[in-house]
């Protein structure tokens, strides 16, 4: 939809109840903030890849400088397909979203070295494939309360991840 469009945004919050099937829906976009909610969401494979200036990904507001966030998970709990959704976003610093029903994984936060904070906020138990998941995210803190019993596939899941925190 906006894929390499040259449409800037600087902050995106929207609530995309009925939005179903995103693919590379916001590829190389500008936008730094996300703060909607995708409920119906059930493909967003490669929705923010690229996305060079995409800092935070959660629901709640913005507030002062953009340092703080009054962050709550943004729901996307009807999502599967969650591969290569944030690839290349070097700048992206904190994700927080339910995601209940994600099974595919696939790079998902791959390229994200700034990444420092993960909360996946009610578990990934039905994650199959998280193969190169977190590969590059060099300052990672994972936090996920889940036991993975669902999972085939985690080749390279935390490849490159130095300072890989806690998986509680």
């Amino acid at each position: 939809m906006f894929a390499n469009s040259g449409v800037t945004f600087s902050r995106i919050y929207n609530e995309l109840g009925t939005l179903q099937t995103a693919k590379e829906m916001f590829y190389l976009c500008s936008a730094n903030h996300w703060y909607g909610h995708l409920p119906n969401l059930n493909n967003g494979s490669g929705m923010f890849r690229a996305c060079f200036n995409l800092e935070h990904f959660a629901s709640g507001t913005n507030k002062g400088n953009g340092t703080e966030l009054n962050a709550e998970a943004i729901d996307m709990d009807s999502l599967t397909d969650g591969s290569r959704m944030f690839e290349d976003c070097n700048k992206l610093e904190y994700f927080c979203a339910h995601c209940d029903n994600l099974k595919i994984a696939y790079s998902m936060f791959k390229g994200c070295p700034k990444l420092k904070k993960v909360n996946f906020a009610s578990g990934l138990t039905s994650l199959q494939n998280a193969d190169n998941m977190f590969d590059g995210c060099s300052e990672l803190t994972f936090t996920c309360n889940s036991n993975y019993h669902e999972m085939h596939q985690a080749v390279h899941m935390f490849s490159n991840s130095y300072k890989v925190g806690t998986t509680d």
